[in-house]
């Protein structure tokens, strides 16, 4: 039996396996089309050109997302996490780097917000040539990207998601030059100036809040318009204190009031004890957030969410296990690795072309065997640092015997001995 040179390979295959756990289901490209890196839900049955279409078709909608700005790291990639877990709720999810970030746009066309929003469109309008109803979510500048959007072309989407707003009236405008501005509450990150005078520039020519345009939920009474923000934001007035000079108790200004004199039927939820960055925060009832917000928008009970995740896995199983398996391989780079000592895509193509059930049964069975067998491998050397390197097994000796007694590494040991062997662990930027 031959054996895939990747697969003896223990910094190799330790890589591959940390790069899916990081992105999960998501997969990024370039496209000429959108001159920009896009991230997507990559869950489709491939297509009869073994491609992955960009939104599965069996999604009942697709959330499109949008970033914030001014950041190194800020990039559509920011939502992997959120579009994973609506992939696995049974969701279609896209995200894109916007000018002047990451691999976005570096044109001077879209400094002017009438050309932005022209290619937010086209972007939009390419989604909803799926089928599916389109929403967007954002957070930080996104907001201000979904209400221009929202008040420019109320009938394009189905519903829009709006994450912790930054700017809504002079009052918080005026708050974030004298205090946020000079607030620590982000951590150590590089700054992007060129993406955050970009931000500056389309917020100065916004239009959402000018009286120019009827408000979009009475223009389109069926658009969903849902808001979230916590009642220690600190774009918005609040006591302050501490080094950081962060929000120390709550908001002042109640940011729902002049946003409902834009956004009328807005729902617009402010919830306790937190500020800009609430994408870890679970509410009273333990529910995660931002997750209930996208469900609530896309008209599902947040409550029910072990029924989306059965509906969705029943859905993906219904489709031939050749195109179950053909999926796996291009998306999961550890079967790639493994595939590619026994025939490499050749072998897949010829395979999807068969559409034979039982050959992809066969490959499948014995992949998952030859997985196994790799790990235990990689498992029992991870254990060998008892005598080989004794500082770290002293330092993971918990995980380590608890890797050896389920025979499974956890990522966090699995970074941890990646790093040793002198790898950098994937990241999502």
């Amino acid at each position: 039996q031959l054996e895939a040179p990747l697969w003896t390979d223990d910094m190799a295959i330790v890589s591959t396996q940390l790069e899916t756990s990081a992105w999960n289901t998501v997969r990024p490209f370039f496209s000429a089309r959108w001159d920009t890196e896009v991230f997507y839900t990559a869950t489709g049955a491939p297509n009869s050109k073994m491609e992955i279409p960009l939104v599965d078709p069996d999604s009942p909608a697709v959330v499109l997302f949008t970033p914030g700005s001014g950041t190194a790291k800020t990039s559509g990639s920011n939502y992997v996490g959120n579009m994973s877990t609506l992939a696995h709720l049974g969701f279609s999810a896209v995200s894109i780097d916007p000018p002047k970030h990451g691999s976005g746009p570096l044109t001077e066309k879209y400094d002017n917000i009438d050309d932005y929003m022209k290619w937010m469109k086209m972007i939009v309008d390419d989604l909803r040539a799926f089928g599916k109803p389109v929403y967007l979510s954002g957070h930080s500048f996104g907001p201000e990207v979904i209400f221009e959007y929202i008040s420019r072309y109320p009938h394009d989407l189905a519903g829009v998601i709006a994450l912790s707003p930054t700017s809504v009236d002079r009052a918080t405008e005026d708050w974030y030059w004298s205090n946020t501005v000079h607030m620590k509450f982000g951590g150590e990150v590089a700054s992007n100036d060129l993406g955050g005078e970009w931000a500056e520039g389309i917020a100065r020519q916004r239009t959402w809040d000018k009286g120019i345009r009827p408000d979009p939920t009475l223009v389109n009474p069926n658009l969903v318009v849902r808001i979230l923000s916590g009642n220690r934001e600190e774009y918005v007035p609040a006591p302050v204190g501490g080094k950081n000079k962060t929000p120390i108790g709550k908001n002042t200004h109640d940011i729902s009031v002049p946003l409902r004199s834009f956004f009328s039927k807005a729902n617009i939820t402010i919830e306790d004890g937190i500020g800009h960055y609430l994408f870890d925060y679970r509410d009273a009832k333990g529910q995660h957030a931002v997750t209930r917000e996208l469900l609530l928008a896309l008209g599902e009970d947040p409550a029910k969410m072990d029924e989306l995740v059965l509906a969705a896995t029943a859905r993906r199983q219904a489709h031939s296990i050749t195109d179950q398996f053909v999926l796996k391989y291009l998306t999961d780079m550890t079967v790639q690795s493994w595939i590619n000592a026994h025939g490499g895509r050749p072998l897949i193509e010829k395979l999807f072309r068969r559409q034979d059930d039982a050959w992809a049964a066969t490959l499948q069975k014995k992949y998952a065997i030859a997985r196994v067998q790799r790990f235990t491998e990689l498992t029992k050397k991870v254990a060998e640092t008892k005598n080989s390197d004794p500082e770290f097994y002293a330092q993971h000796r918990a995980a380590i015997e608890e890797a050896v007694a389920k025979d499974k590494l956890n990522d966090e040991l699995t970074t941890a001995y990646f790093r040793r062997m002198g790898g950098v662990p994937p990241t999502l930027n």
